[in-house]
């Protein structure tokens, strides 16, 4: 993190989901045994170490609340480490100073920093004058050592060095990597007490109160934290207490809960890399009631319970989705800072849903749309736009001039898509397809584009290329001019061609172009590839492509030689795909239909078209493929077109790739 704001959107996000925690512990506090009663707690841990994903919510829309204010307050301060059009970024739960600090907010982030280190150089220092303490402290008496080491044999548990020490209430380990185990000197501990602190030996407490005092630092300034921080050290005592117990037997186990009571006002400064017995009267009182609560939990219990909490706990660690807003596309130019958060928030998924996002913006002129396609680097820039628009539109904030050429596009047509295609990593390119009802005249905005009759052109088209790449989320800009067309049909002769084929065969050539036109799949349910069916307004930012059609334009083109030996007015072309490379056609007697060594009847398609007076033929070819997901279409470019005249096979061409531009 690199300013104030990802601290508080963190600190907030990881109390929601440490106050969560508390409450389903609380719910199943009889029953959930000790061991899962702290076990829970490692998902706070990894909400702590993760960083929050701006468009993932803990109970709440935090992110997008946090980047509203964060937008407001930056726009009136000359800040050094956020900026007003950034969004909030999480990239370490550490933070990371940048610069020098200009502003109020810069200021506090420094300081935040700063206290980071007082905090680990308070809990170093703790510990290094324990060790230097305990390094001057006499090793225990031999009848201690004896008793002991009893313990240890008696319940097959590990030895280590052992101090006297006075004036302390009760026993602890201390130490990571060489632990010793400190007793009070001048009195002798009950076994139970000296089985309870060898089990945290054993179980490596030590470690883990290191580690969660490191997590405490990072949350300083959040009491809240520091108190859910005793909670979890409780919990720890409260799991080493049930292993005590579990190897107790009877009377002991009463004994044993005694022995916590009386310790129930001793209190002393907590020191990372030690244990202790006692950590406060409240905490004390809590570990009793775990230990009425004792039982042995039945074997597949613990399977059980950890069912239970990953179903429970898995929103509290990822969080949940966040979804399109629809009261920001018609927010006033006073929410200009809430508009453009919210568009920050909600980038798009998948490279349909970032076209569906950038076309339906174009159509219904939504900046709000666009600029959740938009760069960050450029959302000052939109953003002075929409506000200037905005004033000019009566203070309404989400109309966005589109350019002439869409003023008077149709919005009850879908659009279309076409040719999406991989230019780099994570990078495409694509054409938009939107239908207009009629173009404005960009010399005189108050009329319309007429034909060479003077007649208002009705209805037409336009082409835009696009291209896409990944920036935390699917961006989306124009890269070439658009193409206007003024014809709502032949739509698959319009669009540039992905690629083209040229052959010179016997009888003329041939020319096949092919491109591709996709259908996002819409929440309407519509899927009509035409585009001439109902749009939602709202884009679907994580949309998926539901079909895709594969067009090819066949143009044939008779040689002039052979007009008179074949007088025909009609001409049917036969095309067989997919077509592996290594199967061959033959046609022995050059008649439809018998295709000799391989039944390929099933891939092929027939149409017939008409010869026009200069030998030229103009066909299409289409081909559909369902459920194309969010990548482009790979196509076999293996297959061959029979030329039929009358009937009669009169050429075959195979295809192979051979791309001529």
């Amino acid at each position: 993190m690199e300013n104030i704001w990802g601290i508080i959107l963190q600190t907030v996000t990881v109390s929601l989901a440490a106050g969560t925690l508390l409450l389903i512990k609380r719910l199943m506090a009889d029953k959930l045994s000790p061991r899962w009663q702290y076990s829970v707690w490692g998902v706070l841990a990894l909400r702590i170490l993760v960083p929050v994903h701006m468009r993932r919510f803990v109970l709440g829309p935090w992110p997008l609340w946090m980047e509203i204010l964060k937008s407001k307050a930056e726009s009136l301060l000359p800040s050094a480490y956020a900026d007003t059009y950034e969004t909030i970024a999480m990239k370490s739960v550490l933070p990371r100073i940048t610069g020098r600090p200009v502003s109020i907010t810069d200021w506090l982030f420094v300081v935040y920093s700063a206290g980071i280190v007082v905090f680990l150089l308070r809990y170093l220092c703790s510990y290094l004058r324990l060790r230097g303490l305990l390094r001057k402290s006499a090793l225990a008496s031999e009848q201690v050592q004896n008793c002991i080491r009893e313990i240890c044999d008696k319940f097959k548990l590990k030895e280590c060095k052992v101090v006297e020490v006075w004036d302390i209430p009760s026993a602890f380990i201390c130490g990571l990597v060489r632990p010793i185990l400190v007793v009070p000197a001048g009195m002798m501990m009950d076994e139970k007490v000296i089985l309870h602190e060898l089990l945290h030996l054993r179980y490596r407490d030590a470690w883990q109160s290191t580690f969660w005092c490191t997590l405490r630092c990072l949350h300083w300034f959040n009491p809240f934290m520091h108190y859910v921080f005793d909670r979890i050290e409780n919990d720890m005592e409260s799991l080493c207490d049930q292993r005590v117990l579990e190897r107790l037997k009877g009377e002991e186990r009463r004994e044993y809960g005694a022995i916590l009571l009386g310790m129930a006002n001793d209190r002393y400064a907590r020191v990372p890399g030690t244990t202790s017995i006692s950590n406060g009267g409240k905490n004390i009182s809590r570990r009793i009631e775990a230990i009425v609560r004792f039982k042995k939990y039945p074997r597949g219990m613990d399977l059980v319970s950890a069912c239970s909490i990953v179903l429970m706990l898995c929103p509290v660690l990822v969080g949940t989705a966040g979804s399109f807003d629809r009261y920001y596309t018609q927010a006033s130019v006073s929410e200009l800072p809430e508009v453009m958060a919210m568009a920050r928030i909600n980038r798009c998924s998948t490279k349909a849903g970032a076209l569906d996002t950038y076309a339906k913006g174009l159509m219904f002129e939504r900046g709000f749309y666009i600029a959740m396609v938009t760069p960050e680097e450029k959302h000052p820039e939109l953003a002075e736009k929409l506000a200037r628009q905005a004033e000019e539109q009566m203070g309404i904030l989400w109309t966005l001039d589109s350019g002439w050429e869409l003023q008077y596009a149709k919005r009850t047509f879908r659009y279309g898509v076409y040719n999406l295609q991989e230019i780099g990593p994570e990078e495409y390119t694509a054409v938009l397809f939107i239908y207009v009802d009629r173009f404005q005249d960009p010399e005189n905005p108050a009329d319309c584009l007429k034909n060479e009759d003077g007649s208002v052109i009705s209805r037409g088209s336009v082409q835009i290329p696009v291209r896409l790449w990944w920036e935390d989320g699917w961006m989306v800009e124009e890269c070439g001019e658009r193409v206007i067309k003024n014809s709502y049909t032949a739509e698959q002769r319009l669009v540039e061609p992905m690629k083209r084929w040229t052959l010179e065969g016997e009888t003329g050539t041939l020319t096949i172009e092919s491109l591709v036109q996709y259908v996002v799949k819409d929440s309407s349910g519509s899927s009509s590839i035409g585009g001439f069916d109902m749009i939602n307004e709202f884009p679907i930012t994580d949309a998926q492509f539901e079909m895709a059609r594969v067009w090819r334009r066949l143009l044939y083109e008779m040689d002039p030689a052979l007009k008179e030996q074949w007088p025909v007015r009609g001409i049917s072309f036969k095309e067989a795909r997919p077509l592996e490379a290594d199967i061959e056609i033959i046609f022995p007697d050059r008649k439809s239909g018998e295709l000799q060594g391989h039944d390929i009847s099933k891939g092929i398609h027939s149409y017939t078209t008409s010869v026009t007076t200069d030998g030229i033929v103009d066909a299409n070819s289409t081909l559909d493929v369902d459920a194309v997901g969010d990548d482009p279409v790979q196509c076999s470019d293996v297959f061959w077109i029979g030329i039929y005249w009358e009937d009669e096979l009169a050429e075959s061409f195979r295809i192979e790739d051979i791309y001529v531009e």
